[in-house]
């Protein structure tokens, strides 16, 4: 069974360029590093759901910027072998008024 998770901590310094958010041309921020392992976490989290239900799982991914959410997107969409019980939807705060999932994702 999935016990409640409130918050994953990684470390993160400000030195390091990979931790750092970086800007479009738009100058909207997106960061590479927290995207990559949202990703990863949806997708070992959607193999656990999978094996354990049979109903659909919707899991949303709140990003705070459009760019960090585009970023999320196509990562989302280059996933090949999705499970069949589980939805997953990205956007910025701002597109998930009103809607509801199973399981909230803030980056």
């Amino acid at each position: 069974d999935a016990m409640p998770i409130n918050l994953i901590k990684f470390p993160v310094s400000k030195y390091e360029s990979i931790y750092r958010a970086k800007r479009m041309e738009s100058g909207t921020p997106y960061q590479t590093y927290s995207a990559l392992f949202t990703f990863e976490f949806v997708r070992w989290l959607s193999g656990k759901i999978q094996r354990k239900n049979s109903e659909i799982i919707r899991i949303g991914v709140i990003a705070p910027y459009r760019a960090q959410a585009n970023l999320l997107s196509k990562l989302n969409d280059s996933w090949l072998t999705k499970p069949d019980t589980v939805n997953v939807q990205v956007g910025t705060i701002h597109g998930f008024q009103g809607d509801e999932c199973n399981i909230i994702i803030a980056v």
